[in-house]
């Protein structure tokens, strides 16, 4: 089972261009304005993430402050799970994990492309963490308006 989950409703857009495609049962959480995203595709939602039990791996967004992003970092830390921080753009990688007086790593952190990851690794964090997976919503929009002659 996999839970996804962000305070962003920007990585929420995100996860729900690819989420179908996986093979497993997907619970989502989030707060505030996201709910209406996933409200408005269909999409059921948990707010009592933390009863979920047999948990294979966390995917999160990467949104600063204290959020439901860093808590299920904190969950996936405490029971041994695997999880993945997704950033969808390039600024203020580093400050996106920043908890408390520390940082708040995931296992590993998918960005968009090299240019992300090398600033990434600037910031600070650890290339081994660092993987470039492209961006489902800017890839969807290229193809849309590839051959555009506007």
């Amino acid at each position: 089972m996999i839970i996804m989950g962000s305070s962003d409703p920007g990585i929420i857009k995100y996860f729900i261009e690819f989420y179908k495609n996986l093979n497993s049962k997907i619970y989502f959480t989030t707060t505030g304005s996201s709910i209406k995203i996933l409200n408005k595709n269909n999409i059921k939602y948990t707010k009592k993430w933390w009863n979920l039990k047999n948990i294979d791996l966390v995917i999160t967004g990467a949104s600063t402050g204290v959020t439901i992003d860093k808590e299920l970092i904190i969950l996936s830390k405490k029971n041994k799970i695997t999880s993945i921080s997704i950033i969808e753009h390039w600024t203020t990688l580093i400050e996106r994990f920043r908890y408390k007086n520390d940082y708040l790593f995931p296992n590993k952190i998918f960005v968009n492309d090299m240019l992300a990851k090398k600033l990434a690794t600037q910031c600070g964090i650890k290339k081994d963490l660092i993987i470039p997976v492209g961006n489902p919503i800017l890839e969807k929009l290229s193809l849309k308006y590839k051959n555009y002659k506007g």
